[in-house]
């Protein structure tokens, strides 16, 4: 359905991007795609040098093994998905109950990526909604 009838009924809703990911890669291949709205068509987002660039939304999207990293296009800085910033909140509280500096972890506990300052953090928030980032 993704890949059929979704791109259908996107390009007659106007949506501007649309991206398929699959963290396991047995459903899709290559397991990160993109396409961009271009005359009405939805068209495919050449993968250059491993990421799929997305001016409509200034973000690089890529592969880390299998995990999605998200990067602004002006800053450099990846951005935080829905689940990483819960997990990072509850890591937080976890942390600050038991009286651990959070300013010492300086990575994500789940990915091991580096964890955004206060001031870099962008959310990006990844739904379904069909008018945002569609996964």
């Amino acid at each position: 359905m993704d890949i059929v009838d979704k791109p259908v009924i996107y390009e007659r809703m106007g949506v501007q991007a649309y991206f398929l990911y699959d963290p396991t890669a047995d459903d899709l291949t290559p397991a990160l795609q993109g396409y961009l709205l271009i005359d009405g068509d939805l068209r495919e987002i050449l993968n250059t040098n491993g990421r799929l660039r997305c001016k409509t939304l200034g973000v690089a999207l890529s592969l880390r093994e299998y995990d999605l990293v998200i990067v602004d296009h002006e800053t450099g800085i990846d951005q935080v998905t829905r689940a990483d910033s819960e997990a990072l909140a509850k890591e937080q509280a976890k942390n600050a109950g038991t009286g651990s500096s959070n300013r010492r972890r300086e990575t994500h506990p789940r990915t091991g990526r580096r964890t955004p300052t206060t001031q870099e953090r962008q959310l990006v928030m990844l739904s379904n909604d069909a008018t945002s980032l569609s996964l």
